[in-house]
């Protein structure tokens, strides 16, 4: 069987990769295999035994090793060696030399996921894609990692005990297994040497991801923040049927100036600039406030860390949540890594964290005393501070994390777009869940998010599902899939009569009374979510009441009960703010919620007195 050779060919295995080096040799084809590889689509064992008799010899042969399988047919017939992904831990990628060098380019380079890994969420599987090209040579190492989503921490302050009731009896209740491909602790990068190994890389990524999120048991896979500058290299994501959707931003501000002064005279409005001024003032008024720089600031992370928790606990969104040991472990970055110290008499009032790389200063997290932070303006006077710096040693650039945009609006940054890749396993679910993604993404809940002047990059066009030079494959596709389908019309509809019979022996039921309830909620709150786009009032939950004595009528009072329960549900969480939390901000908002599930039960009890009527006759 020849291979061509502009035939793209996947193999997809996990197994050891401590030989990785070795194995990736032009002269040495072999490739070690799981138990179970995939090459275009088909299980190596189906072309092994397709194949002629020598070369099937050479699969057999290979297939002995103690330790791994290895192929050797292909290098007898002077063929290429496949082009793989290749699944690995960490000990395993610290024996290949392309991990020294992976994402060095970046600021958050190899060093900082080793960092991440060894010090934020333990209970986060933290693994690696190692990618081959058809040399066998490693063309990128993207790091993922894998998580048990739960979909219910926010409702656990008010609904614990309910939740952990339930979970008795349903211990995974709400809870998502996830495959995230990015750095769990900021946005993630694309690792390759240049634009055209990394657009291979991600292809051959987009077409086995999901395969593989099935085979580690994941039900969702999501490629977490990617800057939109590698829009076009992931559009394949897109072609594969991911949706995108916007992230928080980051943002950017332009610092090409010749001092402070230069900044302000040049990038800010005069308004702002009184501003500015103002807060300045007013924090020069104070005691004198020092800034020190240090590399490692593990002596002094008794008084740093409780003013990452001052911000972190003042926050409304929240991310990651950074451990002492994180701090502690930025000197292992080098010269990559500042942190900056203010002291007011002595005492520590604020500090920051940065990343150096090339002409850009990354501002990663910053800490404030708030028993003086808003009276002194310490934001502002950091950030002063800070650019001056950054001006002083040739920085042309300054990067600021995600949130807290209102000041960072007067100041004249720019919205620095990343985006969110999300795909459910599930072919039928994925398809309702790429038209829901586009209502709940992050970005439509904050107000101050529109008023800069790029808001409209945060959404990327729409990337086409095929290119224009495939158009007569697909087209000829669709033929052949019309006539499969017509030919078989026949024995599909007698199957559909049949389910339909069976569906409708299951509603006469309790249990298919409640589910068919159920269903009716479902839906009636996918269509509020699209109405709450066009009208923004609380007491849009009472179309439920709609619903209700419908589901009385029809299936009596147990499942209109459900229904009244579940609408009472959906209506905090979804469509209440803040959205998708069971957290009620306004008194008015809770006024409306408790008026509607009073009415819900109510409205609930009364149709339900025909059906049982019915019933009894």
């Amino acid at each position: 069987m020849a291979w061509p050779l502009d035939v793209p060919r996947i193999a997809f295995r996990k197994g050891r990769v401590a030989d990785c080096d070795r194995m990736s040799r032009p002269d040495e084809r072999t490739m070690a295999l799981p138990h179970l590889t995939w090459i275009m689509g088909q299980p190596l064992k189906s072309l092994i035994r397709d194949a002629p008799g020598d070369r099937r010899a050479g699969f057999a042969q290979g297939g002995r090793s103690s330790s791994m399988n290895h192929v050797v047919g292909l290098a007898r017939q002077g063929s290429v060696a496949l082009p793989r992904v290749e699944v690995a831990s960490r000990s395993q990628v610290e024996g290949c030399r392309h991990w020294a060098t992976t994402l060095g380019a970046q600021a958050k380079d190899r060093r900082y996921y080793e960092l991440v890994e060894d010090t934020i969420h333990a209970e986060f599987d933290y693994r690696y894609f190692i990618v081959r090209d058809e040399t066998g040579e490693i063309s990128a190492i993207q790091p993922f990692f894998l998580l048990d989503q739960d979909l219910l921490v926010g409702a656990k302050a008010r609904f614990g005990r309910l939740i952990a009731f339930i979970r008795r009896l349903w211990p995974r209740f709400m809870i998502a297994r996830t495959l995230m491909m990015g750095c769990a602790a900021g946005e993630g990068h694309l690792d390759g040497s240049d634009q055209r190994a990394q657009r291979s890389s991600m292809r051959l990524l987009a077409s086995t991801l999901v395969k593989e999120a099935r085979r580690l048991g994941a039900r969702l896979v999501v490629l977490k923040e990617f800057p939109a500058k590698y829009r076009s290299i992931l559009d394949c994501f897109v072609e594969e049927d991911f949706t995108r959707i916007p992230s928080m931003p980051n943002v950017m501000l332009n610092i090409d100036y010749p001092d402070f002064e230069g900044y302000m005279k040049g990038a800010l409005s005069g308004n702002a600039r009184r501003n500015l001024r103002r807060k300045l003032k007013a924090a020069d008024q104070a005691a004198p406030i020092e800034m020190s720089i240090v590399e490692d600031i593990t002596p002094l992370i008794d008084e740093v860390y409780p003013l990452y928790l001052d911000v972190y606990n003042r926050s409304h969104l929240h991310f990651e949540k950074l451990t002492r040991e994180y701090f502690c472990g930025l000197a292992r970055l080098g010269d990559k890594s500042r942190v900056f110290i203010w002291r007011q008499n002595g005492r520590l009032v604020a500090f920051g964290s940065c990343l150096l790389q090339g002409d850009m200063i990354h501002g990663e997290y910053l800490g404030l005393d708030y028993t003086v932070a808003l009276d002194m303006h310490l934001y502002h006077s950091t950030f002063r501070d800070l650019i001056s710096w950054a001006i002083a040693n040739g920085y042309k650039r300054f990067h600021s994390s995600a949130l807290n945009y209102d000041p960072k609006f007067h100041l004249r940054y720019r919205l620095d777009p990343i985006d969110l890749y999300v795909r459910h396993t599930s072919t039928f679910l994925n398809a309702i869940l790429r038209h829901i993604l586009p209502c709940i993404e992050p970005t439509r809940f904050d107000k101050t998010l529109p008023l800069f002047d790029n808001y409209d990059e945060l959404w990327a066009p729409a990337a086409g599902r095929r290119k224009t030079g495939l158009l007569a494959t697909a087209r000829a596709a669709v033929s052949q899939a019309t006539r499969a389908v017509v030919s078989s019309f026949a024995e599909l509809r007698s199957g559909i009569l049949s389910a339909l019979g069976s569906l409708s022996t299951s509603l006469e039921t309790n249990w298919g009374r409640h589910v068919a309830s159920a269903c009716a909620v479902a839906v009636s709150t996918l269509v509020l979510l699209g109405v709450s786009h066009y009208v923004d009032s609380p007491y849009l939950i009472f179309a439920y009441a709609l619903l209700i004595p419908v589901v009385a009528a029809r299936f009596g009072r147990a499942a209109a009960l459900s229904a009244a329960v579940l609408s009472s549900i959906c209506a905090a969480f979804f469509l209440i703010e803040p959205g998708f939390s069971f957290g009620i901000e306004t008194d008015t908002d809770f006024t409306a919620w408790l008026s509607f599930c009073v009415t819900a039960l109510l409205i609930s009890q009364l149709p339900g007195r025909r059906y049982a009527r019915n019933e009894v006759r």
